[in-house]
């Protein structure tokens, strides 16, 4: 198993049935080589993903060529440019393209962030002293983190036992902002231990309520969807806050990222808000990131002549 140092140390918790001496550890920057096959060796470099706590990019190179493999990732032409491998030295590239049919536009996640922290200043500074609840998207970034806390002026509590495990490796310096405890007024959970009957009774008891994921707006329950829109913060009916903090890429810097590459062969995993994997072939990529509306053409990646089904497909099926 081949991940970074933070992930090994929520491992240590989670899976305590993995030993030691099965992980791998290789960090942003880093390069490590692996034994493979009979005799071979592979080379694992890993890039920041800019995405959740810990989570990284894979650089492999073998007798095979060179593979990326992104797993969930948010492009970043500042963050990525400067490490990522040499254009057109990718021979194959598996990218994560989740939202991309969605065509639509997210804010940085700097710009989510600072709504969130905006938003959670003003409500406890203001002349009642209710608490806020924080539904992040996964369990958040270590940026996300430090911001609330900066707002809040006080530890964050963590009020699920994931979002408690995926932090507790991280340095003590931002532990120290996730050290609070239910008589916090700020409290975090991950989206995912949630449900909308939760945030509900949250908003019922007059605390402000701050969901940080972009799936409100990709439903369709912000209001009309418009193709290339970029989403800000919205209050539903309920008074709850939805900001659109998104860990995966937007259309516009998918296309950014696939030409940065400029990889040989490309095998994107897109889906919708509400849906299923699926795989688009090598040979579809291209149009896929161009179309308005793409065609899916599932397949087996490293076939050829694959019998393909083809058919429409959007967030609404």
């Amino acid at each position: 198993l081949i991940c970074s140092s933070r992930v090994r140390r929520a491992l240590r918790i989670l899976r305590p049935d993995i030993e030691d001496h099965n992980i791998r550890v290789v960090d942003p920057g880093e390069r490590i080589d692996v034994p493979y096959g009979s005799g071979d060796r592979i080379f694992v470099q890993a890039i920041d993903a800019n995405s959740l706590y810990g989570a990284v990019m894979f650089v492999v190179d073998g007798s095979f060529g060179r593979v990326l493999y992104t797993g969930k990732f948010r492009y970043d032409a500042l963050v990525h440019d400067a490490v990522l491998p040499r254009k057109g030295s990718v021979s194959v590239l598996y990218f994560d393209a989740w939202f991309a049919e969605q065509g639509t536009e997210f804010p940085s996640q700097k710009e989510s962030i600072s709504s969130a922290a905006m938003l959670l200043g003003e409500h406890l500074s203001s002349s009642h002293s209710s608490d806020a609840w924080v539904f992040a998207e996964e369990p958040g970034s270590e940026g996300l983190v430090r911001a609330l806390a900066d707002a809040a002026r006080e530890p964050l509590h963590l009020a699920d036992s994931m979002s408690a495990v995926v932090w507790a490796g991280a340095p003590e310096e931002l532990r120290e902002k996730l050290s609070g405890n239910s008589s916090s007024r700020v409290h975090i959970a991950s989206c995912g231990d949630a449900s909308v009957d939760q945030y509900a009774c949250a908003q019922q008891r007059s605390e402000l309520v701050l969901v940080l994921s972009p799936r409100y707006h990709l439903l369709g329950r912000g209001g009309p969807r418009k193709r290339g829109r970029a989403l800000t913060p919205e209050a539903d009916e309920s008074g709850i806050w939805h900001v659109p903090f998104a860990v995966r890429s937007g259309l516009t810097e998918l296309q950014d990222f696939y030409v940065r590459v400029g990889p040989s062969v490309a095998y994107a995993v897109c889906g919708s808000a509400l849906g299923t994997p699926i795989l688009l072939c090598a040979d579809r990529v291209q149009n896929f990131l161009t179309e308005d509306r793409f065609v899916v053409q599932p397949g087996i990646a490293g076939r050829s002549g694959t019998r393909r089904v083809r058919r429409r497909h959007s967030y609404r099926d």
